[in-house]
């Protein structure tokens, strides 16, 4: 990660010295794309290109990743069971507060109810 990232850098660097000879420095195109591909690992650990490899294959693939010894592309999870949950939010002095069961002595403070869904192994 460290090797990519300073890789990028350097060639973002010598990308700014090709306006020296002229009097307006013209930035390239291939700068460009490699200061987004930098942004892309700083964010996602992947290049814009494992961005496009995962879309066409279906999978989890990352240039980071396969560089540190590990598969290029692995299988993308799949989502575990989901179960509906509601939140009943209450207004309160500064903000609003939501619990999982309604509050009967609040009532007159309802302020919304909200229905999400979450997975069966998460904390309530």
């Amino acid at each position: 990660m460290r090797q990519v990232l300073i890789a990028c850098l350097a060639a973002s660097m010598l990308g700014a010295c090709t306006g020296l000879a002229t009097s307006t420095p013209t930035p390239t195109p291939a700068v460009g794309f490699l200061l987004l591909d930098g942004v892309s690992i700083i964010n996602t650990k992947k290049t814009i290109d494992d961005h496009v490899v995962s879309w066409v294959t279906g999978q989890d693939c990352s240039t980071v990743r396969a560089s540190r010894g590990e598969a290029y592309c692995e299988e993308t999870p799949k989502p575990g069971p989901m179960v509906v949950q509601n939140s009943y939010c209450y207004k309160s002095l500064g903000s609003v507060t939501c619990y999982t069961q309604p509050v009967a002595t609040d009532a007159a403070r309802l302020y919304g109810v909200r229905t999400e869904d979450v997975p069966v192994n998460a904390p309530h």
